[in-house]
């Protein structure tokens, strides 16, 4: 019954930091914003494409879409770093942020 207690407590806690961080977190232009504009004027589609997916977020009206522009297998690996700006912009989807908070996927596994 105590492991069950523990692993309950355990759960909230993550439960609460993973709010906490993700309201933390604000969509930005991860390159410089002329960059990012002059990219995405020369061609719009450039906003679906990597790095521009993820580094230009802001620039491309993209805060509020909820994707990962990087692999599922690289965003599993990065779940513990959904705090760092450039690992929220890029796996926004498995670290609940940016307009994913309701469709987070994230799973945490007990040590």
């Amino acid at each position: 019954m105590d492991s069950f207690k523990v692993a309950l407590f355990l759960i909230l806690l993550m439960m609460v930091t993973v709010e906490k961080v993700s309201s933390e977190i604000v969509c930005q232009d991860i390159l410089e914003e002329q960059l990012c504009a002059s990219q995405v004027k020369m061609d719009k589609s450039q906003c679906h494409e990597e790095p521009w997916n993820s580094k230009c977020r802001k620039t491309c009206g993209r805060c509020d879409e909820c994707y990962d522009a990087e692999s599922m297998m690289t965003c599993d690996s990065q779940k513990a770093n959904c705090d760092d700006i450039n690992v929220a912009h890029e796996c926004s989807r498995t670290c609940g942020v940016l307009g994913c908070e309701k469709e987070t996927r994230r799973v945490f596994h007990m040590p």
